[in-house]
């Protein structure tokens, strides 16, 4: 009995490390808006996991603009596909824990992230549209 016991637990330790494996890398940018005057704005980024990642988790992280440009970073992000949203809350009512774009708000498509290193992904103003 003793010995099926040890068994069992090495195999759940072995089948639990598979998820542990994973490396994390480190994500930065750089988030700027010079066609409509931000400064003092809060801009949020998201990552969620591609569609056929389920149980990855969705990363959140967010900074302050001053006069065109701010810059942000996530650390251990898991590897794997994302799609990355962003967010410029120009009237400054969105949640901190769930950003959400309303009337004027920039908002960005999401882009495709392929996270394998250390990588930068940067949101020029060439990506914003208004939110309707």
């Amino acid at each position: 009995m003793r010995l099926w016991s040890l068994a069992l637990i090495m195999w759940v330790g072995c089948a639990g490390s598979e998820q542990s494996s994973l490396e994390t890398f480190f994500l930065f940018g750089k988030a700027e808006s010079i066609r409509v005057d931000a400064d003092g704005a809060w801009f949020f980024v998201r990552l969620v996991p591609d569609q056929n990642q389920v149980g990855r988790p969705t990363y959140l992280t967010s900074c302050q603009l001053v006069n065109i440009s701010c810059q942000f970073q996530i650390n251990q992000v898991l590897e794997g596909v994302y799609d990355a949203y962003g967010l410029i809350d120009l009237n400054g009512n969105t949640d901190r824990f769930d950003p959400q774009g309303d009337r004027n708000d920039l908002v960005a498509p999401p882009k495709p992230l392929l996270m394998l290193s250390r990588q930068q992904l940067d949101f020029g103003d060439e990506v914003w549209l208004r939110y309707p």
